[in-house]
């Protein structure tokens, strides 16, 4: 089937369509696409792009009319054959800068921009050119390219974050010729680009010399790729691969040694090549959320004992997995310095089901606990010290490996509020009785889950 165009056999003057167009992208009524051919596709008369869908659900066929194939998917029906005039070829950077920062300039420049918990703030800068700009958020504005060159050097010199997600950027290089004019960079979101491996990744190292954070969620990359582009990125510190095609973890050997946090959140692992991070000797914070995980174990330690791996590892998040046994939490005690743990959405439970007696069972298993579930952790008085002295004889609430305690053994499974309240909290709850203590949990719990996005999605450099 041939999707957009005019009718079946009808000729037509075709608007003129760049040279080298295949491997290029485009976007059309709204999606992203690449383009896989592009010539005549008989019977009909004029040029077609053939293009391959980012969405496959928009997509007619698999590169095939008439039974002639002219081009291939990896999806049977990811690709349509389009005309020149509906596609959009995008824009180069500054004419995107252009167009986001002069067409909208009293509304961008009255606002502050938010990078996570901090923002850019135009205040103190007289001069409101291009030059001045501390970000350039270009995110869903089709920029295809660097430009002339060296204008971006001397239109937008102290960028140090830069959004150019969603772009139609069609490789690494595109992405190299711009960020080697941008000295400043610290920051950098590609998420839901397809980007082409460069040939020669030497040629790229000094474009990302100063870059701290990247982002580059729903790329369609695998790890092996990951790694491939990671020595153009020498002094990353923060990486995000959220809901791509990573399955199997392969150690990142001489590569990413820097890396302080990293969130391969929504993907799909292979559990048993977690352990290959550890390789990484400064990973200070590791998001494992909806991977499928459901088990983990540190066998170089002893029980009770503290494994030699992730020996930085502050803080782990576990989200939406399928954890039910609490066994998996002793072996995760043994990280020596876990602090921050957030494990909301598994299957873990207490015997009598409470939800408060499960979250004082975590505290008490992991013993130099902090912040549990976005939470700072609080043990209560008189029974929170025996509960922890419990766990540790192995008696309370099936704690232990023997005991199971997981979802499995008949316990209901649960969601954890916050494991203590704090005291201003206790006071209302006195007054306003059982009714507002619920409540108020459903509420903290929300505000939680809303951190845990915000953090999720924040990568990107502290400013001033």
């Amino acid at each position: 089937m041939i999707d957009i165009g005019a009718p079946m056999g009808v000729d037509r003057a075709d608007p003129e369509v760049p040279e080298l167009s295949a491997g290029r992208r485009v976007s059309c009524d709204g999606e992203r696409a690449t383009v896989r051919y592009v010539g005549p596709v008989p019977p009909t008369a004029g040029v077609w792009l053939g293009v391959e869908w980012d969405n496959p659900e928009r997509g007619k066929h698999d590169g095939s009319h008439g039974g002639v194939r002219y081009f291939a998917c990896r999806h049977a029906e990811g690709g349509s054959f389009v005309r020149p005039a509906k596609v959009s070829w995008g824009v180069d950077y500054l004419t995107a800068v252009r167009q986001v920062y002069e067409s909208q300039a009293e509304k961008v420049l009255s606002e502050d921009i938010s990078i996570a918990s901090k923002k850019l703030k135009w205040i103190g800068i007289e001069d409101r050119s291009f030059q001045s700009l501390p970000s350039a958020l270009l995110g869903r504005s089709e920029v295809n390219g660097p430009g002339a060159a060296g204008e971006i050097r001397r239109a937008t010199p102290n960028v140090s974050w830069l959004d150019i997600s969603r772009s139609l950027l069609s490789c690494w290089d595109d992405v190299s010729a711009i960020t080697q004019q941008l000295e400043r960079l610290e920051g950098l979101q590609l998420s839901n680009n397809r980007l082409r491996l460069t040939s020669d990744l030497s040629a790229h190292w000094g474009s990302f010399r100063s870059l701290k954070v990247l982002v580059l969620n729903g790329c369609d990359l695998t790890w092996p790729q990951v790694l491939q582009c990671a020595p153009m990125w020498p002094q990353l510190e923060d990486l995000c691969v959220e809901n791509n095609n990573v399955t199997e973890l392969q150690r990142p050997d001489a590569v990413l040694q820097s890396l302080k946090s990293l969130s391969v959140s929504g993907n799909r692992l292979v559990q048993r090549s977690v352990l290959s991070l550890a390789a990484l000797p400064r990973l200070e914070h590791l998001n494992l959320s909806r991977t499928g995980l459901s088990d983990i174990r540190f066998d170089d330690a002893a029980p009770g004992a503290q494994t030699a791996l992730f020996p930085a590892l502050t803080k782990l998040t576990v989200d939406d997995n399928n954890i039910s046994e609490w066994r998996v939490v002793d072996e995760l005690g043994k990280l020596a310095a876990l602090t921050h743990f957030s494990c909301r959405g598994n299957r873990l439970a207490s015997v009598d089901g409470n939800a408060r007696t499960a979250g004082q069972l975590l505290i008490a298993k992991l013993g130099g606990l902090l912040v549990l579930n976005n939470c700072p952790t609080q043990r209560e008085e008189g029974g929170g010290a025996r509960l922890h002295q419990d766990v540790r004889d192995g008696v309370a609430g099936g704690g232990g490996a023997e005991s199971g305690g997981g979802a499995e053994s008949g316990q209901r499974p649960v969601h954890w509020p916050a494991p203590a309240v704090p005291e201003a909290h206790r006071q209302v709850r006195r007054s306003r009785g059982r009714r507002a203590e619920e409540a108020r949990a459903v509420c903290f719990e929300e505000s939680a889950v809303e951190d845990h996005v915000r953090v999720s999605r924040r990568r990107r450099p502290e400013t001033d």
